[in-house]
């Protein structure tokens, strides 16, 4: 894969971030449909959608300080 899908010097668009909003953004879509499709309330979804990303997010974030709690404390 490459690092950056746009490279003009100080302008970069890093390849993981587009994959992972691409992907975000589609299970958000398809997450609303499936919600609505079964008569669920739609901003309750959305709500549930959001919460489940930025705990994720945040999980994955402190997972890593977890692991790597030496580097953390050498900086």
């Amino acid at each position: 894969m490459r690092p950056y899908l746009i490279d003009l010097g100080l302008f970069r668009i890093p390849s993981y971030g587009i994959l992972f909003a691409g992907g975000v953004l589609l299970a958000w879509i398809w997450f609303t449909r499936r919600a609505r499709s079964m008569d669920l309330p739609e901003e309750k979804a959305f709500n549930l959608a959001f919460y489940s990303l930025l705990g994720g997010i945040v999980g994955a974030k402190l997972l890593l300080i977890l692991i790597d709690w030496r580097d953390y404390l050498a900086d």
